[in-house]
């Protein structure tokens, strides 16, 4: 059995923007929550917050059982449920990759190390498609402000461009 060799990951860099290529999409994720707020939330309140690991686990035995999700591996609380929103576009990001000839660009509003980023047009410059993921909780008081509207409006004029809104319910 032959084992896949996936390329090296890279974490917290700036982005590097992509050229514009004629007929070849550039599309960007964006994640509208605040990852340290989420990753944050007290695990002994059930309500407005994200499952942690365990609790993962616990609904989805055994799929989490293996060396790949240890402690020693993988983030265990809430953050590791964040992470597996963020591992479940790799493969989407690979195809759209192969596909249009550029790298999928994600974004967080806040990300990990707390690096606040509005939609703006450090984003859409170089996005001809921008899938807009809703998960955060209402408690987290995460709302599009008047500039980042004014910024998709005007990035929507564009010819070729496609938003895609994907809002969860009402969380919390």
């Amino acid at each position: 059995m032959s084992t896949v060799i996936q390329p090296p990951r890279t974490y917290n860099q700036s982005h590097i923007p992509r050229k514009y290529t004629p007929g070849k999409r550039r599309v960007s994720i964006y994640w509208t929550w605040s990852y340290p707020w989420e990753a944050s939330r007290n695990v002994e309140e059930m309500d407005n917050r994200f499952s942690t690991m365990t609790e993962v686990r616990r609904v989805a035995w055994p799929a989490y059982e293996t060396p790949e999700w240890s402690t020693q591996n993988f983030l265990q609380g809430i953050d590791g449920t964040l992470e597996l929103f963020h591992r479940s576009t790799l493969l989407f990001q690979e195809i759209a990759g192969e596909a249009t000839g550029h790298p999928v660009a994600v974004f967080q509003r806040v990300d990990q190390a707390g690096f606040r980023l509005l939609i703006d047009e450090r984003i859409l410059a170089d996005t001809d498609t921008l899938m807009v993921f809703g998960l955060d909780h209402l408690p987290a008081e995460q709302e599009a402000a008047p500039e980042e509207i004014a910024a998709i409006r005007e990035w929507l004029k564009r010819e070729g461009t496609c938003l895609l809104l994907a809002p969860h319910h009402d969380v919390g």
